[in-house]
């Protein structure tokens, strides 16, 4: 902005370099981390990290499915959900099983944010018990935002969907766990 005395006054006070943080006079109106050229501490800003953490869940979720384990427990949902008296103790009995027994195997159990949504919506009756059951088995629970998950699934399980969570989270490859629950 052009004062009356002529000189300008820089209307956004964000630093000009990375428009994130503040930038100061002092600093030539950058922020501090630009001024000293310091490296970012998120990197999951970088489109090539998240390419990277998600290539490695695709990784994770393909030796999964090698097993062949995610066809039995979208079955084993099948037969425990289809009517309204849901025997979520069975589900929840038999998903602790295989679960130990793939730990047992040196494999892990886990599902897909797509097929996580699948399951929950489309195979037998939505219901809580069934979030709880199936939420901490999804690996790439930062994908979990462009499912459609509810508000209590997305709050518990999904790190609410919030972007700055994410940077604030996963900072390595592999990222932090899925949230447990009273399962495992």
């Amino acid at each position: 902005m052009l004062l009356r005395s002529g000189k300008i006054k820089h209307v956004n006070s964000k630093c000009y370099a990375c428009n994130e943080y503040y930038g100061n006079k002092k600093f030539k109106y950058k922020c501090y981390r630009c001024y000293k050229n310091l490296p970012d501490i998120y990197p999951w800003r970088k489109p090539c990290f998240r390419e990277q953490v998600n290539q490695w869940a695709k990784n994770e979720l393909a030796k999964t499915s090698r097993t062949q384990v995610t066809m039995i427990v979208k079955k084993v949902i099948s037969i425990c959900y289809t009517r309204m008296d849901s025997s979520h103790k069975l589900l929840d009995v038999t998903i602790k099983n295989i679960h130990r027994e793939m730990q047992e195997s040196g494999n892990s159990l886990y599902l897909s944010a797509k097929e996580g949504a699948h399951i929950l919506r489309h195979i037998g009756i939505d219901c809580e018990q069934k979030s709880h059951i199936i939420c901490p088995l999804v690996l790439d629970w930062w994908n979990m935002k462009k499912y459609k998950y509810n508000s209590t699934e997305m709050c518990y399980f999904g790190r609410y969907g919030d972007e700055s969570e994410f940077e604030e989270r996963i900072k390595s490859i592999p990222p932090p766990k899925p949230n447990p629950c009273f399962i495992f």
